[in-house]
């Protein structure tokens, strides 16, 4: 196999110009993007990448490189249009973008860094979505579990990937609880659902305090808008604080270092 460059795909370009499903997926993005949609996308990626580091990136077929700003400019430019719609509820791909943005945050602040695994063992749903760009942002593979695996079937494929984290159904804890004690790589399990057990975390659950739905509130550290008045006897023990002048930020607007202290979002730790 040759080595992915901007040589090999250049002498490429002749054979797939002329595929016929290169002609349909250009169709299919010009019809549902719109040309100037489209334009609007690729130029937001590089201005967010930098021009010249956008140029050299596509030289050197570094594309990994130009993906996370490349799916944050289509959130932006798509900002309120339906995204998703997932068993009776919908999401837009500003909503999109805010409960993506919450999950790399929680996911970097269990400790999770570039190239470490968070496997998903998950069914068809919008979580599936942001758990796989949440690790696109912030570099982390993704392998995906094949749902209907059991058993020593199951262990086996986990045991491969060596996941850091797990997030997974709950309809999938009979299944993954017996097998634990093969899978010591997993530092997290994350439930999607709302039953869990001891040594997992609840990927979302509503915020205790207003009774109502928040946009991504984890157990594992749980993110929400932080409040200005906290109750006296409310403990914080860490939080990720996205944009603020104590830490540095990505062009992303989630944080590379955490530091304590009040900002956009809160991670509570219970």
């Amino acid at each position: 196999m040759e080595d992915k460059s901007f040589i090999n795909l250049a002498r490429a370009i002749p054979k797939l110009a002329y595929m016929e499903q290169t002609g349909g997926l250009i169709q299919t993005f010009l019809k549902q993007w719109g040309l100037m949609n489209t334009f609007r996308i690729l130029f937001k990626t590089g201005k967010k990448t930098g021009h010249l580091k956008t140029l050299k990136y596509l030289l050197n077929f570094r594309l990994d490189r130009l993906t996370p700003n490349f799916l944050v400019s289509m959130w932006e430019v798509f900002e309120d249009r339906e995204a998703i719609i997932s068993e009776g509820r919908r999401y837009t791909y500003g909503d999109l973008r805010e409960r993506v943005f919450r999950l790399a945050n929680a996911l970097q602040s269990l400790g999770l860094q570039p190239k470490d695994r968070c496997a998903e063992l998950l069914c068809n749903g919008n979580e599936f979505f942001e758990a796989f760009f949440a690790c696109s942002l912030i570099g982390c593979p993704m392998p995906f579990i094949n749902w209907h695996s059991r058993g020593e079937e199951l262990a086996l494929a986990i045991e491969k990937t060596q996941p850091r984290v797990l997030i997974l159904h709950d309809t999938f804890l009979d299944e993954i609880i017996p097998l634990r004690h093969r899978l010591p790589s997993i530092e997290h399990y994350i439930v999607v659902g709302e039953n869990n057990v001891h040594g997992t975390s609840l990927y979302e659950m509503p915020d205790p305090r207003t009774a109502v739905p928040c946009r991504l509130y984890c157990r594992l550290g749980t993110l929400y808008p932080a409040p200005r008045h906290r109750h006296p006897h409310e403990k914080i023990r860490s939080r990720v604080v996205p944009e603020d002048h104590r830490g540095r930020t990505d062009k992303l607007g989630f944080c590379r270092t955490h530091h304590a202290g009040d900002g956009p979002f809160s991670f509570r730790w219970y």
